[in-house]
C-alpha cells in the first residue's frame, strides 16, 4: 500500500521554485551527488547512496538502479518510499536478469540508449513496442504511475546500465516527471554509471588478486593436512579486527588478504621439522623460526600494498608484547600492528585446532588462555577487542571449519 507521507528529509512535496532557483537547486544536487559518490569504495553503499540522491533529485517515491554487460541487464537494487511494510525500503537483489530488448521499459531504454519518460505506465501509446508488468503492484496493492528510465553512459557511449525513477511527486499527487528535470538526471546517472563500473572492475580485481593469493598460500598449506580452513581464518579475524581499530574497508580487505601470507616462509622449512609430531629440539626451534625472515625476503621488494603488508606479517607475527618473541624481540608498539594482530589471531587458530602435535582445546579454555597472555605475548587492546568480537570469531569457525 502506498503511504503518501513521504519521508521527511527525503523528498519535501509541495516545496515551489522559481525556474531559475530549480535549476540553482538541480545544479546543487549533482555537485553534491558528485562529491559524495567519488568518496564511496563499497558497492552497496554505493547503491543505497545513489538511491537516496535519485529519490531526492526525481522528486519520487521510487528508484531501481540495474547494471549491464551489453548483453542483458541486472537489477542491482531498489528503494520505494511510497510503500509500506516489506516492500518498501532499500532492497538488493541477485540473479534476476533482463535481455536488453524493446519488450520492456528498461530494456527499451537501455537498446536505444534514451531517456524514456512515461507519463502513466497504465496508459501507453498503442504503438509502443515496450510494455509495463503490472504483476509487482497488484502483489503489494501498489499502482506505479509515471517513470523515468534514464540509460547510464560512459564518455564513449557505452551502456553501463539503467537508472529507472518511480512517481514523481507533485504537492500530494502523482504527476509526470518534468521536462526540465530530464538533463539534470541524465548527468546523475551516468556519474553513477561510471563509478558502479569503477566500482565493479576493482571488485573483479580484487576477487582475482584474492584467488591468485589463497592458490599460492594454499600450495604451501597442502604440506600440513591439519592446516586445513586456517589461512581462511586467519583473513577473516585479521580484519575483524582491523574494522573495529577503524581502519576503511580497503585497508581491511588488504588486511584480510595480506594475513593469510603470513607463513608463506614455512616453504623452506623441511617437512621432518614442520610435521614432527612432537617437541622440537632446540636445533629444530631455530630452523623453524627461520620462516619469519624467509617469508619477509619472499615478499620484500614487491610495490602492492597487500604484498608490502604482507612482508610486515611474515616478519612481525612471531614478536611479543613483552619482547622476548622473534626474530628482533621487538616490544609494544615498536611491533607494527599488523604483526600484533595476526600474532594473536594465529595463536588463537592454533589453540582451536588440531595440529600434528597436539589436540584442539575447548574454546573457553583458549579465551583463558588469550586473557592471561596479555601485555605479555599480546597487546592488551587487542585482547580485548578479540574477547569482545567471540560471536564473530566463532562464526568464521563455522564458516571455514578446522579438521576434527
Amino acid at each position: 500500500m502506498r503511504s503518501i507521507a513521504v519521508q521527511k528529509g527525503v523528498v519535501q512535496p509541495g516545496k515551489r521554485l522559481s525556474a531559475d532557483d530549480r535549476m540553482l537547486d538541480y545544479l546543487k544536487q549533482i555537485f553534491e551527488a558528485g562529491t559524495a559518490l567519488a568518496e564511496i569504495d563499497n558497492i552497496s553503499h554505493l547503491l543505497e547512496k545513489v538511491a537516496k540522491i535519485a529519490v531526492v533529485m526525481g522528486s519520487c517515491e521510487g528508484c531501481s538502479i540495474l547494471s549491464s554487460n551489453n548483453k542483458e541487464l541486472e537489477f542491482l537494487a531498489s528503494l520505494n518510499i511510497g510503500m509500506s511494510g516489506d516492500a518498501g525500503g532499500m532492497q538488493y537483489f541477485s540473479n534476476i536478469i533482463l535481455p536488453i530488448n524493446s519488450k520492456t521499459i528498461v530494456g527499451h531504454c537501455a537498446i536505444t540508449k534514451k531517456i524514456l519518460s512515461i507519463d502513466d505506465v497504465y496508459k501507453l501509446p498503442a504503438d509502443a513496442n515496450y510494455s509495463y508488468n503490472s504483476q509487482w503492484d497488484e502483489e503489494n496493492n501498489y499502482r506505479c504511475e509515471s517513470i523515468l528510465a534514464i540509460p547510464m553512459l560512459d564518455s564513449k557511449q557505452n551502456l553501463l546500465g539503467v537508472l529507472e525513477l518511480i512517481n514523481h511527486i507533485s504537492g500530494e499527487d502523482i504527476a509526470p516527471f518534468p521536462a526540465e528535470m530530464l538533463e539534470y538526471i541524465r548527468v546523475l546517472a551516468n556519474q553513477v554509471g561510471i563509478v558502479l563500473k569503477n566500482l565493479q572492475q576493482a571488485e573483479e580485481l580484487r576477487r582475482s588478486r584474492y584467488e591468485t593469493v589463497m592458490q599460492f598460500v594454499k600450495a604451501c598449506e597442502y604440506r600440513d593436512h591439519d592446516m586445513h580452513g586456517h589461512i581462511e581464518r586467519i583473513g577473516e579475524y585479521s580484519a575483524i579486527l582491523f574494522q573495529k581499530l577503524g581502519y576503511t574497508t580497503e585497508e581491511c580487505n588488504i588486511m584480510r588478504l595480506a594475513a593469510t601470507l603470513h607463513d608463506v616462509g614455512k616453504i623452506s622449512i623441511p617437512d621432518a621439522i614442520l610435521k614432527k609430531p612432537g617437541i622440537l629440539t632446540p636445533e629444530e626451534r631455530l630452523i623453524m623460526q627461520e620462516h619469519a625472515a624467509c617469508g619477509h625476503e619472499m615478499l620484500t621488494g614487491a610495490e602492492s600494498p597487500m604484498l608490502k603488508m604482507g612482508a610486515i606479517i611474515a616478519l612481525m607475527h612471531h614478536e611479543k608484547w613483552d619482547g622476548t618473541g622473534y626474530p628482533n624481540k621487538l616490544a609494544g608498539k615498536n611491533i607494527p600492528i599488523e604483526g600484533r594482530i595476526v600474532a594473536i589471531v594465529d595463536v588463537f587458530d592454533a589453540l582451536c585446532s588440531r595440529r600434528c602435535y597436539k589436540e584442539s582445546w575447548p574454546m573457553e579454555k583458549v579465551y583463558e588462555t588469550i586473557e592471561q597472555d596479555s601485555g605479555k605475548h599480546f597487546d592488551p587492546e587487542l585482547v580485548k577487542i578479540l574477547q569482545e568480537s567471540r560471536q564473530e570469531f566463532e562464526a568464521v569457525r563455522e564458516k571455514y571449519p578446522p579438521h576434527k
